[in-house]
């Protein structure tokens, strides 16, 4: 497949996105994108509720009351690192539960400057992020959450969209699910998760 754009897949994709959907955005409008494989979470009520809903959809969904926890360390790591961008809860739906259009799907992950959540589905979108950005430092930045031998249950071991889309310009980080993960419920290690933030956000040796 060598030719005008390049010997993978991956760059005649890239090639097709940019060529077919040409959309970008100033950075006041970019946004750090968090996706949950649950729900909407009311965090103001009964998280006991929420998590009962997102079971009943998904399996390898955060604890409710631990991803509370998991959103305030980012916000706290957006503070520190001083990221003006609109924190996005994304799970696919509106707070209705109504699928997302693709085109809204689009958008949110055009604008996105920084993508966390767990492996699943929904990280699938980050495809249509910036395909030709200017320079490394511009690459849209990825904190994926996946299982290593020590949550080997939670899904097949390592399981990341690295693997799959390598070839797209994302600076890739990954976090391991926590010892107590379940297929159901999964944790992480929020010393993890801050060192991660740290590394993916702070200044660059």
């Amino acid at each position: 497949m060598m030719g005008r754009y390049g010997n993978t897949l991956w760059r005649y994709l890239r090639r097709w996105i940019a060529e077919n959907h040409s959309e970008r955005y100033p950075d006041e409008e970019r946004t750090i994108v968090y996706y949950a494989r649950g729900s909407i979470p009311d965090f103001e009520q009964d998280l006991n509720d929420a998590h009962a809903s997102a079971l009943t959809r998904h399996g390898r969904v955060l604890d409710p009351h631990h991803e509370r926890d998991v959103m305030i360390s980012i916000m706290g790591a957006m503070k520190r690192h001083g990221r003006t961008e609109k924190l996005v809860y994304f799970t696919g739906s509106d707070e209705n539960g109504k699928t997302l259009s693709y085109e809204e799907q689009f958008d949110i992950f055009r604008r996105a400057s920084t993508v966390i959540g767990p492996h699943g589905s929904g990280l699938a979108n980050s495809i249509w992020t910036d395909p030709f950005p200017a320079g490394c430092e511009r690459r849209v930045k990825m904190l994926e959450f996946i299982p290593a031998r020590d949550s080997a249950d939670v899904q097949i071991l390592y399981n990341g969209y690295y693997w799959v889309m390598r070839g797209m310009p994302i600076e890739w980080h990954q976090v391991t699910y926590a010892a107590n993960s379940t297929t159901d419920v999964t944790y992480i290690r929020l010393t993890d998760l801050e060192n991660a933030l740290d590394e993916m956000w702070g200044p660059k040796n």
